[in-house]
């Protein structure tokens, strides 16, 4: 039997996200494990031939986030055994010394300088797996991204740009600050034969449309939806969170 070749995208995240350092290392006294050990410990248990280190827009003193997440990676690596053992991960005691890794990180790993978005990530790692024979590849991103990060990956799938390639998802176990997986909302388009053909998902689409026209007139509408909303005897706080 032929052994396929793997790859790790390790999604990138914003640099002045709330919460950053949380999200992409996780909650050690919890043993809650963040997009990087958990994008390594699937690259260990998988075998993994590359791991895609994305990134995106934001930068800080001139690198980006995938060059200042490797970094972070490489400079916290001692702290993951105890991190895996208190995520209660025991099958990773047989995984390579801290050490080890910081021999093993470099030569299959590939810092994304170009990307700015999760889709362009998505179709970057594509790219490189395809100039690699790599045939499986594993997105990894928090609870409250995995989701983006699927459905980029299904649209450049149906666009034709991941044949010849296999797409997984795992999310890490660090949602968002202040968020759970529970806040993500998902809207289908409508399919059952039992229900009014609501065109539900193209509002909440042109709701993003309207955000782009900037924050005033994004106030504006959200406090005028929400207004709409109190005559149903629904109320929503439409403010930003502090």
């Amino acid at each position: 039997m032929i052994r396929e070749k793997t790859a790790i995208l390790i999604h990138g995240c914003h640099v002045d996200a709330e919460g950053w350092e949380r999200i992409i290392w996780g909650d050690p006294e919890k043993g809650l494990l963040g997009r990087i050990p958990t994008g390594i410990a699937l690259a260990l248990s998988e075998e993994a031939d590359l791991i895609f280190w994305g990134t995106g827009a934001s930068e800080r003193n001139g690198k980006k986030e995938s060059q200042i997440i490797f970094q972070y990676a490489l400079r916290h690596l001692e702290e993951l055994p105890a991190l895996f053992e208190r995520a209660g991960r025991v099958t990773y005691r047989k995984y390579p010394t801290p050490f080890e890794l910081e021999k093993l990180l470099p030569k299959i790993s590939y810092i994304d300088l170009v990307t700015q978005n999760t889709a362009q990530e998505v179709e970057a790692a594509a790219a490189e797996c395809r100039a690699r024979g790599i045939t499986r590849l594993i997105l990894v991103s928090s609870p409250t991204h995995i989701g983006r990060c699927r459905q980029d990956a299904d649209k450049l799938r149906a666009e034709g740009k991941l044949r010849d390639l296999w797409v997984f998802d795992f999310s890490s176990d660090t949602c968002f600050e202040g968020t759970t997986p529970g806040d993500v909302v998902i809207i289908e388009p409508p399919h059952r034969g039992d229900m009014p053909k609501w065109q539900t998902y193209r509002y909440a689409r042109a709701m993003f449309g309207i955000m782009k026209r900037g924050e005033v007139v994004y106030e504006e509408f959200l406090r005028a939806f929400g207004q709409l909303l109190i005559t149903f005897g629904v109320t929503v706080d439409w403010r930003p969170r502090l």
